[in-house]
């Protein structure tokens, strides 16, 4: 049993548990065969970092509809499991929906959705599609952005 339910000094968290060990594995294979790094460090491969510093409330908002007023060609693709437990789902539509952003440069955020939770890429099926939607995002900004200069 977990002693602190709430969550806030979490003992136990499954969904680390079922890939945790094959990413810390694929990484030190990686570092040391690819990379030709060779050490006895341990890798974390996530860590408690409390107190988190997430700055001042909307502060990432306010930046991105900074950039995106000044640079209106800027295209952003927002990518959201539906069972992801590590941020809140419908909590960035919220925030786009705040950004008092002028029309024309709201149409330039694209959503897309997963079956999956907050690393939709563990899942096979659920990858091929991330893969796919982002192809497709990159290929529709730089043909939008091509056309939009020739104007």
């Amino acid at each position: 049993m977990d002693a602190d339910a709430a969550g806030e000094r979490y003992e136990y968290d499954s969904s680390l548990a079922s890939y945790d060990g094959a990413y810390v594995a694929m990484f030190q294979d990686y570092v040391r065969r690819e990379l030709k790094w060779n050490t006895d460090m341990y890798y974390t491969l996530s860590a408690r970092v409390q107190p988190w510093d997430q700055g001042q409330p909307g502060q990432a908002a306010e930046a991105l509809r900074l950039a995106m007023t000044q640079q209106t060609y800027l295209r952003v693709l927002v990518t959201a499991g539906y069972y992801d437990v590590a941020t809140p789902f419908n909590g960035i539509e919220h925030t786009v929906s705040h950004m008092n952003l002028e029309p024309s440069v709201r149409k330039n955020i694209s959503f897309t959705y997963y079956e999956a939770g907050h690393m939709m890429y563990i899942d096979k099926k659920q990858r091929e599609k991330l893969h796919k939607d982002v192809s497709a995002f990159i290929t529709n900004a730089a043909v939008r952005t091509e056309a939009a200069s020739s104007q």
